[in-house]
């Protein structure tokens, strides 16, 4: 059994696929996950009245043929490597910006400047005050300040101890005029 075995390593031998009826919901968009993710646009739908009933028999007749073009195409992919549709490419973007969290968090609630300007510090705890109504907002649940902290320095935004009273700030933030749907207060979470 593997079960609490040594760590090896696992050459990638083949590709696996989800067919699904609703896209998953990811709770991180990192480079690991868009390097393995690939979402492939299925939007074709063919009405009732235009639907070829006699296709498997059509397909039958034609198979050494379909045969050879599998053949050709995996000749291909073996020279050439397996390239990427823009099709697949567009979709996969935009579901990925769809599910960043912490994107769109920060396009609804901030704007972004250098970090080494006074204008663009934030309290972290008014980082953490906005995530959580926003969070409350777009009915998710917050994740925790450290991961929240963790995921802003990964976008160039770290937490640092910049004034005399040695507060923590988001180093490169600036709070927007909050939108008016949005509680402003902690005690309306709670």
């Amino acid at each position: 059994t593997l079960f609490r075995s040594d760590f090896f390593r696992f050459p990638p031998t083949h590709a696996l696929w989800f067919a699904a009826n609703h896209q998953p919901t990811l709770t991180s968009v990192e480079k690991a996950m868009r390097r393995r993710l690939r979402l492939i646009p299925f939007t074709a739908v063919i009405p009732d009245g235009q639907r070829d009933n006699d296709l498997p028999s059509k397909l039958w007749a034609e198979r050494e043929c379909i045969l050879s073009w599998l053949v050709a195409g995996c000749q291909a992919w073996l020279s050439q490597g397996l390239g990427s549709a823009r099709a697949v490419e567009a979709a996969t973007d935009g579901y990925f910006a769809e599910q960043d969290r912490v994107g769109r968090f920060l396009l609804d609630t901030f704007t972004t400047g250098h970090p080494d300007d006074p204008r663009f510090w934030t309290e972290s705890a008014t980082v953490f005050a906005r995530w959580q109504q926003w969070c409350l907002h777009e009915g998710i649940a917050a994740k925790d300040a450290p991961w929240l902290n963790r995921h802003l320095a990964e976008r160039g935004l770290p937490c640092a101890a910049k004034t005399a009273t040695r507060r923590r700030h988001i180093l490169g933030l600036r709070v927007l005029s909050p939108p008016a749907a949005l509680p402003l207060s902690l005690d309306a979470l709670l």
